[in-house]
């Protein structure tokens, strides 16, 4: 079973991450089974879920599945420039609650939870008055003040865009940054989209506003754009449509731990028993009706003959 919320297929389109994280765990209900998910990051690097789906057991196939149809909806690699990870344990980490429950049980507790999440999210947007998102702004006031310990110098090319950095207590320390290509030799800003403390220093020298160099990616208006289409509600289980196609079956057992078992019963495991004083198996001393072991027998005759029971005598 495949899920894929236009409204989450819009906000991934709409100024998410480019790179997705796939990931799955292992569901704890009656049928067992596993859950696949592929998610990416807002402008906050909160995770933000894009697909998820239902199957037997993680493997090549069934990955190879989901990545047909994830593929489907949000559309060409090549066109959108999506990039792959595996192993997000974030999303793990926020349905483990629901793990337990049955399959299409679990899969309605999702939806809602992706619809207060969303809400939550619109909501904080709604409150929220800066140009950049709060993650971001609190990024670059760190850089801000980091930047005070570096002096930048303008080589003087006509789009006021080239400067070397150097640190104000270490001539071995120094950058190159070009405003312009939005890159500095430290690499920092070419990865985050957010200026480093070499590129503030390099802004304030010449009198521009950083939050003005952040990367679109970062903006209030892309995060807005990202959580404006909503999930549509549901009806409950009495009000659904009948269906003429065959209903679905139970998912089939598997072998080994995938057999569904009762969370809250487990059978002890015992050793095995072997009795101390004939050393047969399969009963203890109490219950034992044979005779001393030849072991047994032949320690207790050399406790009798010891020097020490001699003398005694």
């Amino acid at each position: 079973m495949y899920i894929c919320f236009d409204a989450s297929k819009r906000g991934l389109l709409a100024g998410c991450r480019p790179l997705i994280g796939l990931d799955g765990c292992f569901l704890k209900g009656y049928y067992g089974g596993t859950l696949l998910a592929a998610v990416t990051q807002d402008p906050t690097h909160a995770f933000y879920v894009i697909a998820y789906g239902v199957v037997e057991r993680e493997t090549k196939d069934n990955w190879s599945w989901l990545l047909r149809m994830l593929l489907e909806d949000i559309g060409d690699p090549r066109e959108h420039g999506w990039e792959f990870i595996s192993d997000m344990q974030k999303f793990n980490a926020a349905i483990v609650k629901y793990r337990a429950r049955p399959i299409i049980n679990m899969l309605e507790e999702i939806g809602l939870y992706l619809m207060r999440k969303m809400n939550s999210n619109r909501n904080q947007i709604a409150r929220y008055r800066g140009p950049i998102t709060p993650t971001a702004q609190s990024k670059l006031e760190i850089a801000k003040r980091d930047s005070h310990k570096w002096h930048a110098l303008w080589a003087r090319d006509p789009e006021l865009a080239k400067f070397q950095v150097q640190h104000i207590y270490s001539s071995n320390h120094q950058h190159v940054v070009d405003l312009k290509m939005s890159t500095c030799s430290c690499r920092e800003w070419d990865l985050c989209g957010i200026p480093c403390k070499h590129a503030v220093a390099c802004m304030h020298s010449v009198g521009i506003d950083a939050e003005k160099h952040v990367n679109p990616c970062h903006s209030r208006e892309t995060w807005d754009r990202i959580y404006a289409p909503y999930i549509a509600p549901l009806r409950g289980k009495d009000q659904w449509m009948k269906s003429s196609a065959k209903p679905v079956e139970a998912p089939r057992f598997a072998k080994g731990n995938d057999v569904p078992q009762n969370p809250y019963k487990f059978k002890r495991k015992y050793k095995e028993i072997q009795c101390g004083r004939c050393g047969e198996r399969e009963h203890n001393v109490k219950r034992c009706k044979g005779t001393l072991s030849n072991d047994k027998q032949r320690k207790k005759a050399k406790t009798d003959t010891s020097p020490q029971n001699a003398s005694a005598l």
